[in-house]
């Protein structure tokens, strides 16, 4: 609608141009009779009316547009509190804009017009020199504008206390600065060529107008052009200074940072360079100076040559270099410059510089000094001894990455198990809560069934169900599935503005299902909480994870839709405190020209109470009010003690300039993160389901530079994790993306030794698994257990490792070590890697799954369940320690076709046990692990019978005892099985006979005497 109104007041602006131009071409173009160009004066009669007039409706739309932006912003920061966000966001690009604008067009006008004057006099010097100056300063100040965020990091950068082992430099020299001198170089060398380009066409134009052959034409090129020349050699000069630092980010393959090559020949090179440029800059500034001096101009020329010449050699002295490859150099260049010199002494004066300036600046620069001898250096010299030669570099690099990724021992403990081949009865129950928590539903398969059989409606879904777990009375905690049933208009068979605007706008409630049990009859999820309504808190979700429309009103004359019943729906209004209240009619026209037309002009059932909902995407919401951290999109569902939910969510600072440290891509793992060489957890974001209101905690903040300079942008943003509430303190959790950057770098930098490293053969991988019939990375997994030679459960993610792969197709799947991150906040964010020792062949997932599909009864189950084009798979393998040993399992999921060919939701059918090369399988876990223990593997897995066997079941039997003085007495004995209680009697039996025999001979030798 706005744009409508816009369009149409254009085009009645245009009119008066329109009829003036059609009158004007008449006139002077046609040369019609009936207008006598002397007396008459065409409609309008001043051309700057009708020109101001569009010009000025097209600026007032600009302006407005711009200011509805930012009110419409300022208002969502005041919703949530956080106008100082506001106002530090805006005021920087305000300024760094206007300054830099400013100076731009003031410069370069007064450039121009001088340049302008010089060649053509003062004739439509205002109207053409103008406004290039103002395009060419707006486009640039908006460039330098851009970078904002860069200069308030800059401005408020915190030390971090690691220096660089090369240029004795902070770290946050290269996180902070170095990209911000990087970006206004580039931007200053831009803005000199486009001066340089002005220059050059000004002086074509006059060339072409004036008729001047190529030779007048070289002999009067203007001074501005050698004088920008001479300037952009200067600022390369420094960005040569730049490029030396950022050797740090070099990545040669095997290692990242500065190596033998880079310390001993690039730096000298670009030193080398700086010289170089620094020289042609001089020459450059000396010819429109003395044009006239022939035998000085000779002179530079020869120095020219020189200077080039000088560029390519001296690198090669300075670095350590073969002699006979630098003889074959120098050969090659003098060659080259006597060459140059010879033809260069047939052109004229100014072209003979010039061509020898490009030739140096392409010959020395890009292909000698940063292809041929560094190339040669690392083939002739470093290439035979890299191992030696590279050692104290690939050291910088482990130690640098360990630090960057937290690595280092204050973050990370690794620990050897002395692996055992045994498993008993007595572990299993020593171990009993971490038997109680095994995970057996899966992720997957649990999501699809929730989203069908607990969303009531199609408006309802399950985006995601999180693994957490929940304390019970006695201290103790249990492992739950979790997650927030969330509005999805999609599934709406009315979309139309009032559903999708005033009517279903929240979720409602959440499910609760313990991940380690199943209903045995169904093999669903068992639900401790399910279903609507919710009559605990407040179980309305009006921020959620999933996507979710722009924006939403609440209090409106329009009631919203809460849950749905038997008949009909409940209706509900909003008694929350999120949403920006639209009161007033400037708000309404401002909401109206930014989100919703009907607002101002109809059609919107809005009263006086009526709030907009904005960013509802807790994600979105968090970064909208801190853009300078990385955000996940994987957001924790929390349900309160008090029935209320919230959502927490991981913050990340990133960079991919720390120095020394290797790259981790995330776009290899699925994430669509870019590159990144450090990475710091650094906030836990909390965000009320209901309210919207939003909280930040700082998490590991000491050795983080850029968490501490966001606190000096935002000094009264943040809090300490300590002060977080107790009962989320007791729900938080290792990000998964966090814990894999720093899993995933661990596989190849668990070695300390620069020469292990350098062979590589100790590289690990992430063990695969079979999931839907592929061979995939596992994916990590979130646990509760005791973790070996601990005496408390905890709850943790992990990891499995193996080694790395022969070859593309030939993997080895041995069970290598895994490591566990702590979740409890009295460690959290510890990593502990538990390695077994060389020579044991444990089992890792993909050798488990494969021994498990060979299991003939194992198999036939399959093959039955499978059959009518229904699908079988093996869920989410779990790997769990019981003290020195390991056992894996694993639930069976079949997803069956029924008669009428729609396929039914997932169910668990049955659970594999796994230990040292001895599988069974159960109906639950203690009972497969019960088979396991008795060696025992029923002869129809897919048809199970009789009570569920217990690794806990104990029965007690009384048995006979009789001493050797023929005493007669009794005692009371547990057994775990039926079968061990009647071996126990039958011992207790023969033991009794024995006595009655030693008694009854007694009894003998006692009647004879």
């Amino acid at each position: 609608m706005f744009g409508t109104i816009f369009f149409f007041v254009l085009l009645g602006s245009l009119i008066p141009l329109i009829i003036k131009s059609i009158k004007a071409i008449k006139i002077y173009s046609y040369n019609d009779n009936r207008y006598n160009r002397n007396e008459h004066k065409p409609y309008p009669s001043n051309w700057t009316s009708v020109i101001v007039l569009p010009i000025a409706v097209i600026i007032s739309w600009i302006l407005f547009s711009v200011y509805v932006n930012y009110a419409t912003k300022f208002w969502w920061y005041q919703e949530v509190g956080r106008t100082d966000v506001f106002w530090t966001l805006l005021i920087p690009k305000i300024k760094i804009f206007f300054a830099s604008f400013i100076i731009l067009l003031v410069s370069f006008y007064l450039f121009t017009k001088l340049q302008y004057k010089s060649l053509f006099g003062n004739r439509w010097s205002l109207a053409i020199n103008l406004p290039i100056s103002f395009v060419v300063s707006l486009g640039f100040g908006l460039w330098i504008a851009s970078e904002w965020q860069n200069i308030l990091m800059y401005q408020n950068q915190s030390l971090m206390g690691l220096l660089d082992p090369l240029f004795n430099k902070d770290a946050s020299y290269y996180l902070f600065s170095l990209n911000l001198y990087d970006d206004f170089l580039f931007i200053a060398k831009t803005l000199v060529i486009c001066a340089l380009l002005y220059s050059l066409i000004v002086f074509i134009v006059k060339a072409v107008r004036e008729e001047m052959n190529f030779a007048e034409f070289m002999k009067t090129i203007p001074r501005s052009v050698w004088i920008f020349i001479a300037l952009w050699c200067g600022i390369h000069l420094f960005d040569r200074q730049i490029s030396i630092y950022q050797l740090m980010y070099s990545d040669h393959g095997l290692f990242s940072g500065v190596n033998y090559v880079g310390q001993n020949v690039d730096i000298p090179i670009f030193h080398t360079e700086q010289i170089v440029f620094a020289l042609i800059g001089i020459i450059a500034l000396c010819i429109p100076f003395f044009k006239k001096a022939e035998g000085l101009f000779k002179f530079l020329s020869i120095v020219t040559i020189i200077v080039m010449f000088g560029g390519l050699i001296l690198p090669l002295f300075i670095a350590t270099f073969n002699i006979v490859w630098l003889i074959i150099v120098l050969l090659i260049a003098i060659v080259i410059s006597i060459y140059l010199f010879l033809w260069g002494r047939k052109m004229d004066r100014e072209i003979l510089v010039l061509v020898n300036i490009l030739i140096t600046i392409i010959f020395v620069q890009f292909i000698a000094n940063e292809g041929i001898i560094p190339a040669s250096i690392q083939a002739v010299y470093v290439s035979p001894k890299e191992k030696q030669v590279e050692a104290p570099y690939i050291k910088n690099n482990i130690e640098f990455t360990k630090q960057a990724f937290c690595l280092t021992d204050e973050y990370l403990v690794e620990k050897s198990i002395d692996y055992s081949e045994k498993l008993t009865k007595e572990m299993l129950i020593s171990n009993q809560q971490t038997i109680d928590n095994i995970r057996i539903l899966d992720h997957e398969a649990t999501i699809q069934v929730l989203d069908n059989s607990q969303t009531e409606t199609q408006y309802y879904h399950f985006n995601d169900v999180d693994v957490d777990r929940y304390p019970n009375t006695d201290g103790t905690s249990n492992m739950y599935f979790v997650g927030a049933r969330e509005m999805n208009q999609d599934g709406l068979q009315s979309k139309t503005y009032y559903n999708t605007k005033y009517v279903y706008g929240h979720g409602y409630g959440y499910i609760k299902a313990r991940g380690n049990t199943y209903d045995i009859t169904s093999g669903y999820p068992i639900l401790e909480v399910k279903g609507m309504p919710i009559r605990n808190g407040e179980p309305r979700v009006y921020y959620q994870e999933g996507d979710i429309p722009e924006f939403f009103y609440v209090n409106s004359n329009q009631n919203e839709i809460d849950y749905p019943v038997e008949k009909g729906e409940i209706e509900y209004a909003y008694t929350g405190k999120g949403g920006i209240s639209i009161n007033t009619a400037w708000k309404k026209f401002c909401f109206a020209k930014k989100y919703d037309w009907r607002l101002f002009f109809g059609g919107a059932p809005v009263n006086d109470s009526t709030k907009i909902m904005l960013n509802r995407n807790v994600s979105e919401r968090v970064k909208k009010i801190c853009p300078f951290i990385t955000w996940s999109s994987d957001a924790l569902f929390v349900i309160r003690p008090d029935g209320t939910a919230a959502w927490i969510v991981d913050g990340f600072s990133i960079s991919e300039h720390f120095p020394y440290s290797s790259d981790f891509d995330p776009g290899k793992w699925g994430y669509s993160f870019g590159k990144f060489n450090y990475i710091r957890h650094s906030v836990k974001a909390v965000v009320d389901a209901f309210d919207g209101t939003v909280e930040f905690f700082t998490v590991n903040e000491k050795n983080d530079p850029i968490i501490g300079t966001i606190e000096n942008i935002f000094p009264d943003m943040f809090k300490p994790l300590s002060e977080m509430p107790k009962d989320l303190q007791q729900h938080l959790i290792y990000p998964i993306f966090y814990f894999k950057a720093q899993s995933y770098m661990y596989l190849k930098y668990h070695m300390d030794d620069p020469y292990e490293f350098y062979q590589q053969d100790k590289i690990w991988r992430v063990a695969n698994e079979n999931y839907k019939g592929e061979k995939t990375m596992m994916e990590p997994r979130y646990m509760l257990l005791k973790l070996p030679n601990e005496n408390k459960e905890k709850f943790v993610i992990t990891i499995p490792f193996t080694p790395k792969e022969l070859s593309e197709n030939q993997t080895r799947d041995f069970l290598t070590g895994w490591v566990a991150g702590e979740c409890d906040p009295e460690n959290f964010l510890k990593l502990n890697v538990f390695m077994y020792p060389k020579g044991k062949e444990i089992f890792g997932p993909w050798m488990i799954e494969n021994a498990t599909n060979t299991e003939s009864q194992i198999s036939k189950s399959f093959t039955l369940w499978g059959q009518g084009g229904s699908n079988v798979w093996q869920g989410n393998l779990m790997l769990v320690p019981i003290d020195n040993t390991i056992i894996a399992i694993e639930p069976v999921i079949v997803l069956a076709q029924a008669n009428d060919g729609k396929q039914q939701l997932p169910s668990i059918k049955m659970i594999i046990a796994f230990h040292n090369k001895h599988l069974a399988w159960g109906r639950t876990t203690e009972e497969a692990l019960y088979n396991l223990l008795q060696g025992y593997k029923p002869q129809e897995a897919e048809s199970f019978t009789g009570s569920v066997k217990s690794i806990y079941d104990q029965y007690e039997v009384t048995i006979p005892i009789i001493d050797k003085q023929g005493n007669v007495s009794s005692k009371t004995i547990s057994a775990s099985s039926q079968q061990e209680a009647l071996k126990e009697m039958q011992k207790a039996i023969l033991k009794f006979e024995e006595g009655l025999k030693i008694l009854k001979g007694a009894m003998q030798t006692l009647s004879q005497k």
